[in-house]
């Protein structure tokens, strides 16, 4: 079986994903007038990526780890300067932003007990659209400069859900991966 060449249109994914996490880390430091459209950009960009990368069929390993990265960084960056800009407070910041501890919290566990199986998770649904919920309170936030209710409560609760599901889904992985490395080493697999 011979591996496909590489055809340009499949750099497009990763480097939406790229330029989308550049915007998040340049987000405080840009000009205001830039920040709405950068905020668009990488909405856009976030709902556009994965479905691009799986139907010219070029899914990597890269877009898998960097992509969940790059949108929590535009996230993460946008809701601090909503806060510096005094237009939420820290607590709204904490509970939109609370799938993104839970993850951070998450990878940062995955990190200190095996580095390895940080690439082992894969993006959720319930991620893509609390992000999506996140991005729909930011627009709220700065493009029409109102914070009704109904949407904050809507990106918390999808923020909320999102960032358990994160977590049973690595606990029960973990989990399961335990009793097979014992059972491997009382088989007699390991050295005596």
């Amino acid at each position: 079986m011979s591996e496909r060449s590489f055809r340009p249109i499949d750099a497009i994914p990763n480097s939406l994903t790229i330029l989308r996490l550049v915007a998040g880390l340049a987000y405080p430091f840009v000009p205001v007038d830039w920040r709405i459209p950068l905020l668009i950009y990488a909405a856009i960009s976030d709902l556009i990526d994965g479905p691009l990368s799986r139907f010219t069929r070029s899914t990597s390993n890269f877009g898998q780890v960097w992509d969940p990265i790059a949108d929590k960084v535009c996230v993460l960056a946008v809701l601090l300067m909503t806060v510096v800009d005094g237009q939420i407070t820290w607590w709204e910041l904490l509970l939109v932003g609370a799938r993104d501890v839970m993850v951070i919290g998450l990878a940062i566990a995955t990190l200190l007990i095996d580095r390895s199986k940080l690439t082992d998770m894969p993006p959720r649904v319930s991620g893509k659209i609390a992000t999506a919920g996140q991005f729909a309170f930011l627009v709220g936030v700065l493009v029409f400069s109102v914070k009704p209710a109904w949407l904050f409560w809507a990106a918390v609760i999808l923020s909320v859900w999102s960032g358990i599901d994160y977590t049973v889904y690595g606990v029960r992985r973990a989990m399961r991966e335990v009793p097979r490395s014992e059972s491997q080493s009382e088989s007699g697999n390991s050295p005596s």
